[in-house]
């Protein structure tokens, strides 16, 4: 994922890449940890437009989990109050039989045309 950042103009020490790696790592965690269907693969694509790179993973489950309250000595369970404090915007969608988690991050510098 850094790599191909870095080939849409996205300097490697960039915080925005450090953002978007931690993102793509609490996504992928949450689905192995939560929503992994077996005989389905994760999918975790990147799609970039001026200025924005979003990133969407596909966990195979049309179904959202629950939204549980947190309690202040659990360790787990906040990685998507990361997730959403880290993005520009963040949000799930039904495509078929997947559910799509995606955020997106904002790029200060200037991207060339979407490829």
């Amino acid at each position: 994922m850094r790599d191909q950042l870095c080939e849409w103009g996205w300097g490697p020490d960039s915080p925005a890449v450090d953002d978007l790696a931690m993102i793509a790592s609490e996504l992928v965690t949450n689905v192995v940890l939560h929503a992994a269907v077996p005989g389905k693969n994760v999918v975790v694509r990147l799609h970039r437009t001026e200025g924005c790179c979003r990133i969407e993973v596909l966990d195979g489950r049309p179904d959202l989990m629950p939204q549980t309250a947190l309690l202040p000595r659990e360790e787990g369970g906040r990685g998507l109050l990361l997730v959403r404090s880290l993005s520009a915007a963040m949000g799930v969608e039904r495509s078929g039989g997947d559910k799509i988690v995606w955020a997106e991050v904002h790029h200060q510098g200037q991207l060339g045309a979407v490829a």
